[in-house]
């Protein structure tokens, strides 16, 4: 332990010798100039036909305190620069029919999206277009004597004079008896009334006040036996209910909920609250608390848990932005695991990075996690996507053996260079120690083949290499990571290993030399208005799907998911995606836990899930 923190010292005493010297050369007007700059608001978004293609030069007005205007690009995308307050916000263009007319309240620093969705006009319906917003090159309405026959008043002053007289009256009868004074209404109605009153009026404020943004999610999903499996019937499908709901607070961060239920044999849900700092800010931290459950609804059902498993989770994660040269990541999380033999488990991590030069960083850290089995289910991926409720059993591989978390400690230094074409490419070198290393074994019997799998530990082992990565922007819509990893290995494997032998042979390893190469893409096509992310692993260590493999072989592993916008809005400014993902990948590629955990993983079963979501 000792010669890894030599290093990580000294480098924390220039780190902080590096933040004073920035601090002091940042000084105070620099951030009262970057805190001004922030205090006004936007609305962006995309304005596109019925068939979702994008409509080039739209025109976008915003009537409120100030007036601005902003026409749409090639894609269709726009942007509109606002200070705080209400607006009225139009859409039009030629050839176009728009009725779109939202009242949006603009915050400071908030940045609300907004789809627009214009239809085509006809012969009839193109020569008194409803929007009363007419294109750029619309000519004078002939009966207005005091319009010169060439436009002289500036581009928005037109587009105001042109607007319905009625723009200003989007008032519902609700809306207008919610607004009159409560004595008013006390004299007119019982004091229930008025409370009822009153309390109608500040739930329809908060709620108006509120932006909140979210998605439901009505997904169903299944699996196939991977190949080797005994017999490769599928799992019968099940349906899951996905729900996020959030909202800005402020000018300071965003809060979220998320949850998830499945109805079966095994009832199972997720709850997930998080509150995330907005990244400019100096402490840019994360803390929520998750909650999942696993419930038997039939307790004789095979491998099922007797009495449910049970997992709850607190964290906190911060990167400290001490300067233009100097950030500090930190952070800890406590998790509760009631099918645990020593239920509570606690992980943490610290690292910095400090700018050498303008485009290169030095990057240093460290990190002790503790991880259960099935932690891959019970708690929220670690990039964005549904968290589906836990959907799998398993149990020890040796029936009297109890479940037990690996330790996995973890120690990286590198460098990080912008290219400054939008990819960065970084090189570290890296040590790994995992302590109770876990298998995760499938197909063994018919029980095993996709809704339940074994767990068993080969021993510990002790990894150390370097790995180079490329990532960033590869086009205007196209973004992805490639990454080369080299390590070796030194196993110190368990003295009883007869039952591991026996199915899975090359579980068991003694050291050597490994290569994994990962890739991830993430692409939206505007066009289509399709959203497409690939991930893959490839390695020379993944375990022989079959017993008679006594070496690691040559494989990959894959995830893909599609979402697919449909051309209809369910809600005003929402969209509405058909989701499909298919998956051989146990763990994301940059899940928490020990490199090993998905090379260890035999026969995994292609997990299918499909349905419909719904963004607003």
């Amino acid at each position: 332990m000792g010669r890894h923190l030599r290093l990580p010292l000294a480098l924390l005493w220039l780190a902080g010798l590096a933040a004073e010297a920035s601090g002091q050369a940042l000084g105070l007007p620099k951030a009262v100039a970057y805190e001004a700059s922030m205090r006004g608001g936007r609305v962006e978004g995309t304005v596109t036909d019925q068939a979702g293609v994008g409509l080039e030069g739209a025109t976008l007005v915003a009537l409120g305190g100030a007036v601005a205007t902003a026409r749409t690009d090639a894609s269709g995308r726009f942007t509109l620069a606002l200070s705080p307050g209400d607006y009225v916000l139009r859409a039009a263009r030629d050839g176009y029919i728009s009725t779109y007319r939202e009242l949006v309240r603009v915050q400071a620093d908030i940045s609300l999206r907004r789809n627009i969705t214009l239809t085509k006009a006809g012969p009839v319906a193109q020569a008194v277009l409803l929007a009363g917003i007419a294109g750029a090159e619309r000519a004078p309405d002939p009966i207005d004597s005091d319009v010169p026959s060439e436009r002289t008043e500036g581009d928005a002053a037109w587009r105001l004079r042109h607007l319905p007289r009625t723009v200003l009256r989007d008032v519902t009868p609700l809306d207008l008896a919610l607004a009159e004074e409560p004595a008013r209404l006390a004299r007119r109605t019982s004091f229930v009334d008025w409370i009822v009153a009153g309390s109608a009026r500040s739930a329809s404020s908060f709620i108006m006040d509120t932006d909140f943004n979210g998605q439901v999610n009505f997904l169903t999903t299944g699996a196939m036996a991977g190949a080797g499996a005994v017999d490769r019937r599928p799992d019968l499908a099940r349906g899951v209910a996905y729900v996020v709901v959030g909202a800005p607070v402020g000018s300071y961060g965003d809060w979220s909920v998320r949850g998830a239920a499945a109805a079966g044999d095994l009832a199972s849900w997720t709850l997930l609250t998080e509150y995330r700092a907005k990244p400019r800010r100096a402490h840019a931290f994360r803390a929520g608390f998750a909650y999942s459950a696993q419930i038997d609804l039939v307790p004789d059902a095979p491998h099922a848990p007797t009495t449910g498993r049970r997992v709850g989770g607190l964290y906190v994660l911060d990167r400290w932005t001490m300067g233009p040269n100097v950030a500090i990541d930190y952070g800890g999380r406590i998790d509760r695991y009631d099918y645990l033999a020593q239920p509570a488990l606690a992980s943490g991590n610290l690292g910095f990075s400090v700018r050498l030069l303008p485009q290169v960083r030095m990057t240093w850290s460290a990190a002790s996690r503790m991880v259960a089995p099935g932690a891959e289910q019970f708690l929220p991926p670690s990039t964005a996507g549904p968290w589906l409720p836990p959907e799998r059993t398993f149990s020890m591989l040796r029936s009297r053996s109890a479940l037990s978390p690996e330790n996995v400690e973890r120690y990286d230094v590198g460098f990080e260079a912008d290219l400054g074409t939008g990819q960065v490419v970084s090189l570290r070198r890296f040590s790994e120690s995992v302590r109770n290393q876990m298998v995760a074994l499938f197909g063994l019997d018919a029980a095993s083949e996709v809704g339940h799998y074994y767990i068993a530990s080969p021993g510990d082992v002790v990894s150390d290499g370097w790995a180079v990565a490329v990532s960033g922007a590869m086009g205007s819509h196209i973004s992805g990571r490639l990454e080369y990893i080299a390590r070796r290995s030194d196993w110190t494997p368990l003295a009883r290993l007869v039952s591991l032998s026996r199915v899975s042979p090359s579980s068991i390893r003694t050291g050597g030399h490994g290569h994994d190469l990962t890739a991830s893409i993430d692409a939206a096509l505007p066009r289509v208005a399709t959203h497409v992310n690939i991930a893959v692993r490839l390695s020379d260590e993944f375990s022989a799907p079959s017993r008679e493999g006594y070496a690691p072989i040559m494989a990959g592993r894959f995830k893909l998911e599609i979402q697919q916008q449909l051309p209809y809005h369910p809600v005003r400014g929402g969209e509405l995606n058909i989701v499909v993902t298919l998956r051989t990948l146990l763990r994301d590629l940059d899940a928490a836990g020990s490199m090993y955990d998905e090379l260890l993983t035999v026969r995994p079963p292609l997990r299918v899930t499909s349905g419909v979501q719904m963004r607003f």
